[in-house]
C-alpha cells in the first residue's frame, strides 16, 4: 500500500485551515446523505488538495464529496486513482465509489478492476458497484482487460464481462482474432461461461483456433466446442464432395482452381478451412484467393487462419488476404502484423508484402496500433510503417502528438528508419 504522507495542522495551508461547512469534516467520516445537503458549497480545489492530507477523516469526507460533485478534471483523476493503494479501507472504499462517478471508464476502469482482489470486502463491493455501474458502455474496455495471465483474468475480469451476458459476445469475437493469445484464450472462457448460444454464435472462430499456434487457446477452443456439443447447439456436418480431384491428398497450383473458378461455392471452402487436414486447409485458402473478392466471413476467417499450427496455411492465409472483404481491412491488418513476428521467414513476408500491397488504405489503421505493446506487435507497426515511405508521414505526425508515451516512442522510431530509407 502506499505510505500516506501526514501533515500538521500547520503544514496543511490555507486551504487546508480554510472552514468546512460541515462540523467535524476534518476529523470524522460524514454520512453521504450529510455531504449531499452541502457539497454545491465545498471548494472543489480545496477537496483535491485533501486528498494528499495526513488525516484519514478528510481524505474519504473529500473523495466522498467529489464523487457527489460529479466529473472532475482528467489530470484529477490520477490522483484519485492513487487512492485507491491507500493503507486505509474506508479511504480505498471511497476512492473507488468516487471514480466510478466523477470520471469516464476508460480513465478508471484498469484501476478498479485491480482491486477486485482486495483483502477487505467492504472494498471489493463498492469495486463491484462500480464497475457494474458503467453497464454496456464498458464491455469493449473489459474485453481489453483480458489480455492478461487467465488466472488474473478470471480474479478480475471475467465475472463483470460475463454479467453482460449476450451483450457481450461481439466484442468477444473480435478478440478471437487478436494477436494476443491470452486475449484469444480469456475471450474463449468468457464465451463458454456466458453459455452455448454465445459459443454457437462465434463456432466458426472456435473450429479454426483448435488449430491456433499456442496450445492453451487450441485447449480453450475445444473446451469451448466441447461445451457447445454436450448441449445439443452443435449444428451437424453432413460430409462435403470436395471441389476439385485429390483436393485431399496434395497441394493444388492456382491454375487448376481458375479453370473451375466459376464452379467454386464460398461456403464449402469455408467449411475446408476448418477441416482438421493440413493439406484441405491450404487448398481451401487457395481456391478462396482465385476466387477473388471474399465475403465479410470469409476474409475474417483467412485471417483467422494465419494463426493455424501449420506454417504452410499461414503462410496462404497472409497471401490470401491481399483480396479480403474492404470491411476488415482493419481487422486483417491487425492480424497481419502479428503475422510479421512469425517464426517463419516466408509467412513474415508474405504478411509484410500484403500489408504494403492495402497501400495507403493501410496506413490510418496501422497508426492505430503504435500503441499495443503485447507480443511486440508495436515493434512489427513500426517495421511496416517504415517501409511506406515518405507516404507514412502523414500519420506519424499526429502520433507525435499523442498523450501515450508508448506511441510518440514509436512515432520517433518510424521516423527514424524512414529517414534512414529516404537519405541520400
Amino acid at each position: 500500500m502506499t505510505a500516506v504522507h501526514t501533515k500538521s495542522q500547520s503544514e496543511h495551508g490555507p486551504d487546508a485551515a480554510a472552514p468546512w461547512s460541515v462540523p467535524g469534516f476534518e476529523t470524522e467520516v460524514i454520512s453521504l446523505e450529510q455531504l449531499q445537503a452541502v457539497v454545491s458549497s465545498l471548494p472543489r480545489a480545496c477537496l483535491v488538495r485533501s486528498l494528499s492530507d495526513g488525516r484519514v477523516a478528510l481524505r474519504c469526507n473529500a473523495l466522498n464529496a467529489l464523487a457527489l460533485a460529479g466529473p472532475v478534471e482528467d489530470g484529477h483523476v490520477g490522483v484519485m486513482r492513487v487512492m485507491l493503494r491507500d493503507g486505509d479501507p474506508r479511504v480505498r472504499e471511497a476512492a473507488a465509489r468516487a471514480l466510478g462517478k466523477v470520471a469516464a471508464f476508460e480513465l478508471t476502469l484498469p484501476a478498479l478492476l485491480r482491486m477486485t482482489d482486495d483483502r477487505e470486502r467492504s472494498v471489493r463491493v463498492v469495486v463491484a458497484e462500480a464497475i457494474s455501474a458503467y453497464g454496456g458502455a464498458a464491455i469493449d474496455t473489459l474485453v481489453g482487460q483480458l489480455a492478461c495471465d487467465p488466472e488474473v483474468a478470471e480474479r478480475r475480469v471475467l465475472r463483470h464481462l460475463v454479467g453482460h451476458e449476450q451483450s457481450a459476445v461481439p466484442a468477444l469475437r473480435r478478440a478471437l482474432s487478436s494477436g494476443d493469445p491470452h486475449l484469444r484464450g480469456n475471450a474463449l472462457t468468457a464465451l463458454t461461461l456466458i453459455g452455448p448460444e454465445a459459443i454457437a454464435a462465434c463456432e466458426a472462430e472456435a473450429r479454426v483456433l483448435t488449430r491456433d499456434s499456442e496450445r492453451e487457446v487450441r485447449q480453450r477452443a475445444r473446451q469451448a466446442l466441447n461445451a457447445l456439443a454436450r448441449r445439443g447447439h452443435l449444428a451437424h456436418l453432413e460430409p462435403k464432395v470436395m471441389p476439385l480431384k485429390e483436393f485431399d491428398r496434395r497441394d493444388l497450383d492456382l491454375a487448376e482452381f481458375a479453370a473451375i473458378v466459376k464452379k467454386l461455392d464460398e461456403r464449402v471452402l469455408l467449411e475446408m478451412l476448418r477441416d482438421g487436414r493440413d493439406v484441405v486447409r491450404r487448398n481451401a485458402l487457395r481456391g478462396l484467393t482465385a476466387m477473388g473478392k471474399p465475403s465479410t466471413e470469409a476474409s475474417v476467417l483467412m485471417a483467422l487462419a494465419l494463426k493455424d499450427h501449420d506454417p504452410r496455411v499461414r503462410r496462404l492465409a497472409a497471401e490470401s488476404l491481399r483480396v479480403c472483404h474492404p470491411d476488415t481491412v482493419r481487422q486483417a491488418i491487425v492480424s497481419l502484423a502479428a503475422a510479421v513476428l512469425d517464426r517463419e521467414a516466408d509467412v513474415r513476408q508474405a504478411a509484410t508484402e500484403t500489408v504494403l500491397g492495402f497501400g495507403k488504405g493501410a496506413l490510418m489503421p496501422l497508426s492505430l496500433l503504435l500503441g499495443m505493446t503485447a507480443n511486440g506487435i508495436g515493434a512489427a507497426v513500426v517495421e511496416l510503417l517504415g517501409g511506406f515511405g515518405q507516404e507514412a508521414l502523414g500519420v506519424v505526425r499526429p502520433a507525435l502528438r499523442s498523450p501515450h508515451p508508448v506511441v510518440r516512442e514509436n512515432a520517433m522510431l518510424v521516423l527514424e528508419r524512414l529517414a534512414a530509407r529516404l537519405a541520400p
